[in-house]
């Protein structure tokens, strides 16, 4: 047998399985069960796999068959053009949240955008993400998880960002405590927006292996933005700006809360599929 036929019958299983993408998962898998690069796959599916890569390798694709996200089985998913570890316990970065990161550092181009804080930091992708792009900015990180901010920690350290980050535990501002001197220039957050009604109703790969903690958006997915339009006047500077990730049927609804709030000059962004994806406010 040669990679190229162990490659076809995994896919095969996959697609039987119901696994969406079942080629591109294939390969994934077999390049992570190898060392390969995608290019030395191919170069190379003439060969035959020794018995470890084999066992290694179906061990993988079973996994996959069960449900197992893709990007929890090779131990990476891929944000903004960086690699981050993720795992059981935190939240796989979505390419949609990259609106919420285009958004944030698009503001933090300004000079007077020192500092911003990142409720719900999950993998850390988003504070990951400004503290790289934008050397400058002191950038704060909150999870309630502890599981999510070892990966965060993690992450930061893989892309030498730890210096710029500072993370706290805890939930939402919470994590801040009585810190003095705890306002910030910007606000994002991708907090929990699924409706808990609907949360059975998620891909099983979601259901059955995200945590629910980072899903969960309360009976009509708009509690976590009530909870920080309630509260984050009090930790904005002046002119400060505040980005939430929404989901694509939320729009109006968090606009309203946000009106309700005092925040002015709302927004609502687009993401590259044309849904509604981030709310932008200021104070």
């Amino acid at each position: 047998m040669t990679l190229r036929v162990l490659l076809a019958d995994a896919a095969s299983r996959l697609r039987d399985a119901g696994v969406p993408d079942a080629r591109h998962d294939a390969e994934a898998l077999l390049c992570h069960a190898g060392g390969f690069s995608r290019e030395s796959l191919f170069l190379n599916n003439n060969l035959p796999p020794d018995g470890q890569l084999a066992e290694r390798y179906a061990s993988y694709v079973g996994r996959r068959m069960r449900g197992e996200p893709l990007q929890y089985i090779t131990g990476e998913a891929w944000f903004y053009g960086r690699r981050f570890a993720v795992g059981p316990g935190v939240l796989i970065p979505r390419p949609e949240t990259e609106t919420l990161a285009a958004a944030a550092l698009s503001i933090a181009d300004g000079g007077a955008c020192r500092s911003a804080l990142d409720l719900c930091t999950g993998s850390g992708a988003l504070a990951v993400t400004l503290a790289a792009e934008r050397p400058g900015l002191s950038v704060t990180a909150t999870d309630i998880s502890a599981e999510a901010l070892a990966y965060a920690r993690r992450n930061a350290e893989a892309h030498g960002a730890q210096a710029r980050i500072t993370f706290l535990e805890g939930d939402l501002f919470a994590a801040l405590g009585s810190r003095p001197g705890a306002a910030f220039d910007l606000i994002a957050s991708n907090p929990p927006y699924v409706r808990s009604g609907d949360l059975a109703s998620l891909q099983r790969e979601i259901r059955e292996h995200e945590p629910a903690i980072a899903l969960d958006g309360g009976a009509g997915g708009l509690a976590f933005y009530e909870r920080i339009a309630g509260q984050a006047a009090r930790y904005l500077n002046p002119r400060g700006a505040l980005l939430l990730e929404i989901g694509a049927d939320q729009g109006e609804g968090v606009r309203g809360i946000l009106e309700s709030r005092g925040f002015k000059g709302i927004q609502i962004l687009h993401d590259l599929s044309e849904k509604p994806r981030v709310a932008r406010a200021f104070l």
